[in-house]
Order: C-alpha cells, then structure tokens, then sequence
C-alpha cells in the first residue's frame, strides 16, 4: 500500500488557531479549558448554512484545525484554483480575525 502524499480534497476558508487564541488569552497551556471555549464560541457563532465548518489540515505546516468555509463553493480537488477563487469571507467575523488563520487553503479532513 502506497503512503499519501496529501489531502485530495480542499477548503478554502478561516481556520480556527488555537495557537493565536493561546495567545490572546495570555496562556502557554495548551489544555487550559478556556481555549476550548473560545473556539466553541466561534463556531456557535458561524452560520453554518451558508459557512459549513469541517476539519482541515494546513497546508504549509499540516496543523489540524476547524475551518469555517467561506460558502459551499470554497469545496473543490484543486488547491491552485481554489486559492485564485474569489471568494468573501464573511463579514460577521471581522472581529474575530486575529484569532482565525487565513484566508487560505486547507487541506479537507472531515465534516
């Protein structure tokens, strides 16, 4: 059986950084429940109608994170099309940027 070599699948959207929240909550414990919450309060926040949320992998570093899709349409097998795609994140999460990564590419793990 032949290892893979990557993702097959991509989204293009804002990731969830746990790294950046950590940050922000002045804590070098990745376990501190706090972080849990401040993700869990970000993704409750989504509209997930129209910004489906899935795991994803980046793609530089292959860190595992929620992603919030910018529509159904940030879905697609072409890393390079996808990241010329011109697509609006959404504006109700302006305020949240500096604890999400992206706009980019991430690799699609799982709904």
């Amino acid at each position: 059986m032949e290892a893979s070599s990557g993702p097959t699948y991509y989204v293009k959207g804002y990731g969830v950084d746990r790294a950046k929240i950590m940050r922000f909550l002045n804590t070098e414990d990745s376990q501190d429940g706090r972080i849990d919450r401040v993700v869990f309060k970000i993704l409750d926040y989504v509209d997930k109608g129209e910004h489906p949320i899935c795991g994803g992998q980046t793609l530089d570093d292959r860190i595992n994170m929620n992603v919030i899709a910018f529509g159904n349409e940030a879905f697609g097998d072409n890393p390079d099309e996808l990241k010329k795609k011109e697509l609006t994140p959404p504006k109700y999460l302006e305020k949240a940027t500096g604890l999400l990564r992206g706009p980019e590419v991430f690799g699609f793990i799982a709904w």
